[in-house]
């Protein structure tokens, strides 16, 4: 019996709310019961630090910029700087009748306000102007590769483009009803909107500025949110509590998750595949894996919240509370962000079956307490032997578990292999010491090429912490 090891070695180091016809974000938070005043103490949840900012009156909008945060506050009609190192507000902008929606272009360095009463789009951060737009501008999205700039026209049932480079309003597209939030792709050239009265999404080409499909989501779709790096959509639906997941690729709905009473926001963070929702009639924001599209943990807040951003280079999440007049920061590093797995491996031995095109090293994204790390065609090698008797080919896991630096363990059971070419399945390991897998067997002299996925879950009561595993694959031939 011939005998090939491959030994792995681990490591890991550590929108605003709905509007009808225009109705500003306080209308329509009396409108579903909420008491405007409500301002209870932010607590923090799951481990996460939260900070609370006093802002503006009846804030809605929230982007990030260089280290600053803009709030649009409708009431006071002007945008909240805050500085991120500080998390103080350190001055305001005048802007337009009710300020709502924000976005920001980090190409160009400028900021874009829509101003919902004036029917005018705002800029902050260059010489100040004011784009006319359709009834009621609500959303606003930016391409910075296009350096073009969407604004969703509440009341005209329509999305306005605005050329970056000139500030001029080059035409609109026709969408769906009452749309409101939006989204742009910028890896794919796409735009998504979420259509409020038509429980739909419409599906903007930039190329040829024209709706190229409609996707039926959940009851009234407030925001939406785009993950560029693995082509997903997210969609907060209003009435029905939940998310619609939607495959870029496909345009098809992958998943509904339920996350709280009246999810005003939603944002991303492609870094740590982690997904935000604020849920304004629950008072909680909850976190969703990416990966498994399944919420992990719950930030419990106050009443009243309205939008959300990600800033993907601190991981920090900002959320506005339209009835407290604050900006809640969750610290997302006291949450356990970030980190990676890697494997090196060595091969040793050789005898009568083979193993050729290993690569050597798997490694995972950066994975959080609750989430699963997966890495898509991890492994694609062939193993052939002229062995009559053929050869088995096993993964196993040496220890019993990875190893935490600060004590305890993951079990190995959070590790999983599905082999996805010659022979199609999924396993995972099981407990105890070195627990082995039989990925395939054969019983005739052959030669097959295998492709795998590997997955990692982390314990959602794992601390960031270092940790360690060894993988062995053993490819046994008689």
């Amino acid at each position: 019996m011939g005998l090939l090891s491959v030994r792995f070695a681990g490591t890991r180091r550590s929108g605003g709310l709905a509007a009808r016809a225009g109705l500003g974000a306080a209308a329509l938070v009396a409108a579903a019961g909420l008491p405007l005043g409500l301002a209870t103490s932010a607590s923090a949840s799951s481990g996460y630090t939260v900070t609370t900012i006093p802002v503006g009156v009846a804030p809605v909008g929230v982007a990030i910029l260089n280290g600053t945060v803009y709030v649009t506050n409708e009431q006071s009609t002007d945008v909240s700087l805050i500085d991120e190192t500080s998390n103080m507000v350190t001055g305001t902008d005048a802007t337009g009748g009710i300020p709502f929606g924000i976005a920001a272009d980090p190409v160009n360095g400028e900021v874009y306000v829509a101003n919902n009463a004036d029917d005018t789009v705002s800029t902050l951060n260059g010489p100040s102007s004011f784009i006319g737009v359709g009834g009621n501008p609500t959303g606003v999205a930016v391409d910075p590769t296009t350096n073009t700039v969407y604004v969703t026209d509440n009341s005209s049932n329509a999305v306005d483009v605005i050329d970056g480079a000139t500030g001029n309003d080059t035409g609109t597209i026709p969408v769906g009803s009452g749309p409101y939030g939006i989204a742009a792709d910028p890896a794919t050239g796409r735009v998504y909107v979420a259509n409020f009265s038509g429980n739909t999404v419409s599906v903007i080409s930039e190329s040829s500025d024209s709706v190229i499909d409609t996707i039926p989501v959940g009851t009234n779709p407030v925001e939406v949110a785009v993950d560029p790096t693995t082509d997903t959509v997210f969609v907060a639906n209003y009435s029905s509590g939940d998310i619609s997941v939607i495959d870029g690729a496909t345009d098809a709905v992958t998943a509904t998750v339920p996350t709280g009473a009246i999810p005003n926001g939603v944002g991303v963070d492609p870094g740590t595949g982690m997904v935000y929702v604020a849920n304004g009639g629950a008072g909680t924001v909850s976190v969703l894996s990416e990966p498994t599209d399944t919420v992990t943990a719950t930030v419990r807040l106050s009443a009243g919240l309205a939008n959300l951003a990600v800033d993907p280079s601190t991981h920090n999440v900002y959320v506005v509370n339209n009835g407290a007049n604050t900006v809640s920061m969750i610290s997302a590093a006291s949450g356990g962000f970030g980190g990676s797995v890697t494997a090196n491996a060595t091969v040793t031995g050789t005898a009568t079956v083979s193993l050729s095109g290993l690569s050597g090293t798997v490694t995972f994204p950066p994975a959080s307490p609750g989430t699963t790390a997966t890495v898509t065609s991890a492994e694609a090698y062939t193993a052939s032997t002229n062995d009559p008797s053929g050869y088995a080919l096993t993964v196993s896991a040496s220890g019993s578990g990875l190893l935490l630096a600060a004590g305890g363990s993951i079990p190995n059971t959070g590790l999983t292999v599905t082999e996805t070419r010659s022979y199609p399945g999924s396993q995972r390991f099981g407990p105890g010491t070195n627990p082995a897998l039989t990925i395939a067997q054969t019983s005739s002299p052959s030669s097959d090429n295998y492709s795998e996925d590997w997955a990692l879950a982390i314990p959602a009561s794992t601390p960031a912490s270092t940790y360690s595993e060894s993988f062995v694959y053993l490819a046994l031939g008689n």
